[in-house]
């Protein structure tokens, strides 16, 4: 049997597949041929690809990724250790000082405002990555079955020798073998569209798998870090060395990881 399925081209097929391609091979008849052959039935996923696709029109991971670029355009108004430098004679003169604070604490403020939108985002784009690894689910299960089904047929059509038909006899028009040969063939073609919708929705899986730990990693462990820190170079003033070069680090560490996902 199995030497048989290599000559079909089809891939390796496990021995639980075998022992189901011989039940399936067995109970094939063509004249009584099931309209459901090839297709699960009683499954627990539902195929909706048209959700899954409203979903995906909506560009959730691009709009993450919008709020990551305007989050980091933001924190290079917003880095403490600038506010920490003591002004120099010229930009107390031209008010350049009072400038950068104020365009700091507008940044701080429009950080905030991104932080809850982003974290928005984050959360549809869950919803999103949660339905796509079921639906990626659903058709590696549909894919095994179609592969077990598709084989049975070819190995009966392989096996079967075609006699030719009376014009005479009563079921002359009736053509079992082609109706089923043709059932094979679309099976087939629903195989194909499958396997690449799979790897299609393998790549969306795995580009939000890593926006989304990105995400989280720079807003719920780097950015605390780096308010902490700059709240810490508030306090002293800026007079402390180590603190200085603590709070550049969180900061340098932040847009750094910003940077990887805008």
């Amino acid at each position: 049997m199995k030497e048989q399925l290599q000559n079909l081209n089809m891939g390796d097929f496990s021995d639980d597949e075998v022992t189901q391609i011989e039940t399936l091979l067995a109970a094939i008849n063509p004249k009584q041929i099931n309209h459901s052959f090839g297709f699960r039935q009683g499954d627990t996923f539902d195929q909706n690809f048209e959700d899954l696709a409203g979903f995906l029109e909506e560009s959730l991971a691009d709009r993450l990724a919008t709020l990551i670029t305007e989050l980091l355009k933001c924190l290079s108004d917003a880095d403490p250790v600038k506010m920490s430098r003591q002004p120099n004679w010229l930009e107390k003169v031209t008010g350049k000082y009072l400038e950068i604070s104020l365009d700091y604490l507008e940044a701080r403020l429009r950080i905030d405002g991104l932080l809850k939108e982003a974290e928005a985002a984050a959360q549809q784009l869950e919803v999103l990555f949660v339905e796509v690894d079921k639906q990626g689910r659903y058709l590696r299960t549909e894919i095994r079955d179609l592969r077990v089904h598709i084989a049975a047929g070819r190995l009966y059509m392989a096996r079967s020798i075609r006699l030719p038909e009376s014009n005479t006899e009563p079921d002359a028009f009736d053509k079992p073998q082609e109706r089923f040969a043709r059932r094979i063939t679309n099976l087939a073609a629903l195989l194909a569209s499958h396997e690449m919708t799979t790897v299609q929705l393998d790549m969306a899986y795995a580009h939000m798998a890593d926006l989304l730990a990105n995400y989280y990693e720079s807003c719920h462990v780097l950015l605390p870090i780096w308010r902490e820190h700059s709240l810490g170079l508030a306090l002293n003033g800026g007079n402390h060395p180590m603190q200085v070069n603590l709070a550049r680090q969180a900061h340098l560490r932040l847009t750094n990881k910003l940077s990887e996902i805008a």
